[in-house]
């Protein structure tokens, strides 16, 4: 526990300039995917913090966007040529690379932010962005709950597999600090051993492969959470302030916020409910 408050302080030092690294990336990807025809805007907390703080969540420190599975596709073939020079991509079915997540993310080239279940592992471990990617859902009700709990179990898989192929000693210290943390510490690790047959890599694309199947139904979801939108709820997207930029915002954004956070959204939470990311080392000098 020593190391994470020590590097919690040092995070807690630089958290303006995580922030102003974070926002930058933002508007600088923000405009790159424009001027190509791909529309990413801002979802979760993020979305919640530009309506609420015209900005970051005061205790949060990452950023979430969102674009369309086509915008997705559009964005993994164009990377490359269109954002290589300052960026890396790490994303299921991306590059014949594997993905530590079921979602892309957009890496900040030589930056340094390890994630305290990300320390031991091959995975790029730089100042990022999330990528979340909308993908349809079966018109069909009953189609859609089977989808919906197929398409949970297997990203609880999918995620469970680091945890058994790459531990590591901080998080099994953190994970012991009580018997229930540590029992669902050992249950992940065993969930992940039972399916370590199968590699990460061909799991995720099979999960990303499922719940991309529905293309033209009326009803939506991103990462598959509880949030069912209807297809035309998101665009045309609008632009609000997000710290000192202007950033895209789902066209019925308040509709969105009440369905992912509740009717209560625009209220601050007791300091309990605040999610925290825990971060065991930050290096933004060349930033």
């Amino acid at each position: 526990l020593s190391t994470i408050r020590q590097n919690s302080k040092k995070i807690g030092e630089n958290a303006a300039k995580l922030k102003r690294t974070l926002t930058t990336i933002l508007y600088d990807f923000q405009m790159r995917c424009e001027e190509h025809g791909i529309t990413p805007f801002l979802v979760y907390g993020s979305a919640l913090g530009a309506v609420r703080h015209h900005g970051f969540i005061p205790w949060d420190d990452d950023i979430d966007v969102a674009m369309t599975r086509a915008d997705w596709n559009k964005l993994k073939e164009i990377f490359k040529d269109v954002f290589s020079d300052k960026y890396d991509l790490e994303g299921p079915n991306y590059d014949d690379k594997d993905s530590f997540s079921a979602w892309g993310k957009v890496f900040l080239k030589n930056t340094r932010y390890v994630e305290i279940f990300n320390v031991e592992t091959p995975y790029n471990k730089g100042a990022f962005i999330d990528v979340f990617i909308i993908d349809g859902l079966s018109d069909n009700l009953i189609v859609r709950k089977i989808d919906y709990v197929v398409a949970r179990v297997m990203r609880f898989v999918a995620n469970s597999m680091p945890f058994y192929q790459y531990p590591n000693k901080i998080m099994t210290e953190v994970m012991s600090a009580t018997k229930g943390a540590k029992r669902y510490l050992k249950f992940r690790e065993f969930i992940g051993f039972c399916f370590s047959w199968v590699p990460h890599k061909r799991w995720l694309s099979w999960y990303d492969r499922f719940i991309s199947r529905h293309t033209k139904s009326k009803y939506t979801i991103m990462n598959y959470d509880d949030a069912v939108t209807l297809r035309g709820a998101w665009f045309p997207v609008k632009k609000i302030t997000f710290e000192n930029i202007l950033a895209n915002v789902p066209n019925d954004v308040e509709g969105y916020l009440k369905s992912a956070f509740g009717p209560s959204y625009m209220e601050l939470p007791p300091e309990d409910k605040r999610e925290q990311h825990f971060c065991v080392e930050l290096n933004l000098e060349n930033a």
